[in-house]
């Protein structure tokens, strides 16, 4: 069972990064001087909610349903070997990445 991820939650989206392994090499945390010295001092960061953003659009993801067969055959065998997917997984991930309505759904 999938599990929904909330990303409001900053505890559960940092579990998701470093379970992934996908930390970043540099992090920037845009604050002004008074934080910055509670964040030193403290070694504390607080992620603000996505709901709390100043720009609306800044966590928009846009899905893009126009690639070919080819593009998505190739995006799927790079996912298989560096997922590790079984037969199963493929033919899932196959099914949903060549039906827009699936793709919209995830």
């Amino acid at each position: 069972m999938r599990k929904n991820i909330d990303f409001d939650d900053s505890n559960q989206v940092m579990h998701l990064i470093v379970k992934s392994g996908e930390l970043p090499q540099h992090f920037f945390k845009y604050t002004d001087i008074d934080t910055l010295k509670l964040i030193l001092e403290n070694s504390n960061l607080k992620f603000s909610k996505p709901s709390e953003f100043n720009d609306p659009f800044d966590c928009n993801l846009t899905i893009d349903t126009n690639n070919s067969r080819e593009e998505i055959d190739a995006y799927i065998s790079m996912l298989q070997k560096s997922k590790d997917l079984n037969e199963y997984q493929v033919k899932e991930v196959r099914r949903k990445f060549h039906s827009p309505k699936e793709l919209y759904k995830i």
